[in-house]
């Protein structure tokens, strides 16, 4: 009985298909929504361990029926079989029910794709200005949680993206991981400070 669910790939091997498959079936009569970040799932892996971008074959089954699918520009450029732009990637993932997409730019900030009467709307977030950039590693997967805690507070999409993008640009200020402790506070909110208490799975 959660609010929501988010599954971030960050080594590409941390669910099966098969495992996402069987959490769809087990909350799609709640309309539990899943935020689905892509991430590693676009990593090849060659043999001296290196990563490199490479089509996923199954990626339309990877998306299916997920409420937020979340991809940054290179893994959105390699996803495809066909190398599909990203418009037409974009509609789809919203073919296979998604409700919305978002795209992470790294520097020049994300892109929300939504759907809105049947048509799809596309809101640019800029980057959020910080003082110092440090290390921006791991700021796309706070922009991504980020985002799944807001919108499951507030439903509100452009609150949830703007907040998403502050955290995102507030974790490239501290080495690694060394400062998420003091995100809450770099953001200028408490971890729960508005909107009702929120149970996730992670």
């Amino acid at each position: 009985n959660v609010d929501g669910i988010l599954i971030n790939m960050i080594s590409g091997f941390d669910i099966t298909i098969d495992t996402l498959d069987a959490i769809r079936m087990a909350t799609r009569n709640r309309n539990t929504p899943i935020h689905l970040d892509i991430h590693s799932l676009a990593l090849g892996i060659k043999e001296d361990f290196t990563r490199y971008y490479r089509p996923l074959p199954e990626w339309r089954r990877w998306c299916f029926m997920i409420d937020t699918v979340q991809m940054n520009e290179d893994e959105a450029a390699n996803i495809s079989l066909d190398n599909d732009p990203e418009d037409r990637l974009v509609k789809g993932i919203f073919a296979l029910g998604a409700n919305r997409v978002l795209i992470t730019r790294g520097e020049r900030g994300a892109t929300m794709y939504s759907i809105d009467q049947k048509n799809i709307v596309r809101r640019d977030q800029p980057p959020h200005p910080v003082k110092r950039g440090i290390d921006s590693t791991g700021s796309g997967d706070v922009f991504g949680a980020a985002f799944f805690l807001e919108y499951a507070r507030t439903h509100d999409e452009a609150r949830a993206l703007e907040f998403a993008a502050r955290a995102g640009a507030a974790n490239a200020t501290y080495p690694g991981s060394t400062g998420i402790d003091r995100l809450p506070e770099l953001i200028g909110i408490s971890p729960l400070s508005h909107g009702k208490n929120t149970r996730s799975s992670l």
